[in-house]
């Protein structure tokens, strides 16, 4: 079916050449009838009528001659071509964000006084390196109060404890006395009820009377235990709590005045190695607490902070390779953070020709850069994420592709110097390919920049 509307084409071309020529003929003998006439009526005239008719002549047979040649001239377009390959398409997001370094610290003053500042900004340190060296003084006085102060918590707790068991043996032991007491008590009334019962029998009046002395002694006893047991203090487990109590704060202080001298004791030290960007303490002034007195990054291990908008923030995954260009310099590298929420705070770049306003919600990234040298933190750069790639897959030219009505991309194929226009589906895209899924097989030659005026059918010359 193709090769027989290719055929169709070229026979319609050929035959509306004919036309062409035919007409050309036609107009090229009527203007020579008109000249032929023009020679008849100049043989009547003299011999400077003649010389004039000549010269007309000459110029009108000039004339005539140019007409023919540029009715004979045929005008054919000119284009490039391109043969369609296999190949690699990928799909790319370019966007701008921040250099920052991936590992950073910052310190904050403990209220103390500087004995020493070891480093400068811009200097380079190694872990376990002494940055700034502090005052202990009042630490190390503080640590001694806050000892002192659980020492006493501790004696006033003790001290309570081992009243309270005293006087619960002492209330045991009069407890028992009084048990014993109010059991002799109890026997000296029976003899001498007993007694009672013959008072005039001399016996029973000696038992009357000493009974009578035992049981004055004896009540006697029991009101004193019962008073004893009275004036026992009594503690309450609510109060043994609070002393417990105390003496855990005082634990907890001095835990934390021995942890402030124990951080001080050193000062800064490096936590890894880095440079030296910020040094806000000086020696012989206080370190204020929730200022900043320092701070190290690690110029080694870079990242590229990137705020996307929401479009460009679907398109992006962990591990995604990416390219990072800094300068004159292109460094590999791929995306290891994705946060997982959006902020709103203040606007940023996103992907090439779009901004991402003040207010809108952005997603924050972080891309990785393998080897970096010679890059300066906190500048910009281009970042060029890899989101797909395809390969061996039919691939066509971004300028060949024109869109038609309804948006349906088109391409001009030619075969043997007439053109066909063909749709075609297309899948990936690239910055200079399309992947071509449907429209056109390997081999085919399509027209590259295709103009607006090329029409299907047209015959056209392929500039090689």
């Amino acid at each position: 079916m193709y090769n027989e509307l290719t055929e169709y084409n070229i026979n319609l071309v050929k035959k509306e050449k004919t036309r062409e020529k035919d007409n050309r003929e036609i107009r090229s003998i009527a203007l020579f009838g008109a000249v032929k006439k023009k020679i008849k009526g100049a043989e009547s005239m003299n011999k400077k009528g003649k010389i004039i008719a000549g010269i007309l002549l000459l110029a009108l047979m000039g004339v005539i001659g140019y007409y023919v040649y540029v009715s004979g001239k045929e005008v054919v377009k000119t284009v490039s071509v391109q043969s369609v390959s296999e190949g690699e398409v990928s799909s790319v997001l370019l966007t701008t964000g921040k250099i920052i370094s991936g590992k950073e610290k910052s310190f904050t003053g403990p209220n103390l006084l500087v004995k020493k500042v070891n480093v400068i900004v811009g200097q380079r340190v190694v872990v376990g390196d002494i940055l700034v060296e502090y005052d202990i003084s009042d630490l190390e006085t503080a640590v001694k109060q806050a000892a002192l102060q659980k020492d006493n918590a501790v004696l006033n707790r003790d001290q309570t404890k081992e009243s309270i068991a005293s006087s619960k043996t002492l209330k045991a032991n009069l407890q028992k006395q009084q048990k014993n007491y109010t059991a002799l008590l109890a026997e000296s009334k029976a003899k001498k009820e007993e007694a009672m019962k013959d008072p005039l029998n001399l016996e029973n009046i000696a038992i009357i009377a000493e009974e009578a002395q035992k049981i004055s002694a004896y009540e006697a006893a029991v009101t004193q235990i019962q008073q004893s047991l009275q004036s026992i203090p009594t503690v309450s487990t609510t109060q043994i709590k609070l002393l417990d109590n105390t003496v855990e704060a005082a634990s907890l202080g001095l835990e934390t005045a021995q942890k402030r001298l124990n951080n001080a004791t050193s000062g800064i030290i490096a936590p890894f190695g880095g440079i030296i960007t910020e040094v806000n303490a000086e020696v012989n002034a206080i370190a204020t607490m929730g200022i900043k007195a320092l701070t190290i990054k690690d110029d080694q291990d870079l990242v590229v902070e990137l705020s996307l908008g929401k479009f460009d923030a679907s398109k992006v995954k962990l591990g995604q390779s990416a390219f990072i260009m800094y300068g004159q310099e292109k460094f590999a590298g791929e995306i290891i953070f994705i946060n997982p929420a959006a902020t709103s705070a203040g606007s940023s770049l996103s992907a090439i020709g779009s901004a991402v306003s003040t207010g809108e919600s952005t997603l924050g990234v972080r891309v990785s850069i393998v080897n970096p040298k010679n890059i300066i933190m906190d500048f910009e750069a281009d970042v060029e994420i890899l989101l797909e790639k395809k390969e061996k897959v039919l691939r066509i030219p971004v300028e060949s592709i024109i869109y038609k009505a309804q948006g349906i991309p088109t391409v001009f194929v030619e075969n043997g110097g007439i053109l066909e226009e063909r749709e075609v589906v297309l899948g990936l895209s690239s910055d200079n390919y399309l992947e071509c899924i449907k429209g056109i097989a390997l081999g085919e030659r399509i027209v590259l920049n295709p103009s607006d005026s090329l029409k299907a059918g047209e015959q056209v010359i392929v500039n090689d």
